[in-house]
């Protein structure tokens, strides 16, 4: 597996603020968001924490090279607030979707942006993969990236019709009408989106990444190589079918005990291993 030059944050466009409305099927818009975007705010991190935090920069006078990038800063930085793709990118984005993750994952994200040129919203994604998700096996990335793919082609165009295609426990809890940091709304389970709106400073460190990578499990009964196949007619990997319907399980979305050790507070949560 080829190794993929990660790209530097400001090479990454931010995307547009917008209004976070809905369109039904016929056309009609439904507010689904409450039109909390309205007004999201421009901070990176919401709220910002009371005093010194890891996910704050300090001392910017020093030799940027010897900063380690805090991820939850950076992811942020990345997503910002939601953007929009036109309707005709979708249609591209959804024919070869799964292609640019599988190829990403087998043969590296250069070649993949190579096959298929990355539009703005997989650039993020690819982004967020090189921050958060590279340590995990290679099933639990497919799973991860597809799902965060869905949530952020959503946010791009929120119609009804694309919100469903998200699994019922990834559509926005109550809480998540509090104004918070963008990268909130990626995490699969309700609860921890819940825990981050209220207490994300308690795990903004880089070691809350570090331990999510290590422990992050799927409840697979296969290996990687079963979860997608090749179609040798239009030279697209195509994910299986039994693999998608398997993960909008989330029961099938797990931590090992070494995460639950350092942070029991999620037993409530996530699902054990």
């Amino acid at each position: 597996m080829k190794t993929a030059t990660p790209l530097p944050l400001e090479k990454l466009s931010s995307p547009p603020h917008g209004n976070h409305t809905d369109t039904s099927q016929d056309g009609t818009a439904v507010d689904h968001e409450n039109g909390e975007e309205d007004n999201a705010p421009t901070d990176l991190i919401v709220p910002p924490p009371n005093g010194h935090c890891a996910c704050i920069p300090i001392n910017a006078s020093a030799d940027p090279e010897l900063l380690e990038v805090n991820v939850w800063q950076a992811v942020n930085e990345v997503l910002s607030v939601p953007w929009r793709t036109s309707t005709e990118a979708h249609v591209t984005e959804d024919a070869k979707g799964k292609d640019t993750i599988v190829r990403a994952l087998i043969e590296g994200w250069d070649v993949a942006a190579k096959f298929q040129p990355l539009s703005d919203l997989w650039i993020k994604l690819r982004r967020v993969d090189e921050l958060c998700f590279q340590a995990c096996p290679r099933t639990e990335r497919l799973a991860i990236l597809w799902m965060v793919s869905l949530q952020l082609r959503y946010h791009s165009n929120p119609t009804t019709k694309r919100r469903d295609k998200l699994p019922p426990w990834y559509w926005k809890r109550p809480s998540q009408k509090i104004p918070h940091s963008y990268a909130i709304n990626l995490f699969v389970w309700p609860g921890v989106r819940e825990r981050f709106v209220f207490e994300q400073h308690k795990y903004c460190d880089n070691q809350f990444w570090k331990s999510f990578a290590r422990n992050f499990r799927l409840l697979w009964p296969s290996d990687f190589q079963h979860t997608y196949a090749k179609n040798f007619t239009t030279g697209l990997y195509e994910m299986l079918q039994s693999f998608e319907q398997s993960i909008s399980d989330i029961n099938i979305w797990t931590m090992t005990e070494d995460f639950f050790n350092r942070y029991p507070e999620f037993r409530a949560d996530i699902p054990p291993f």
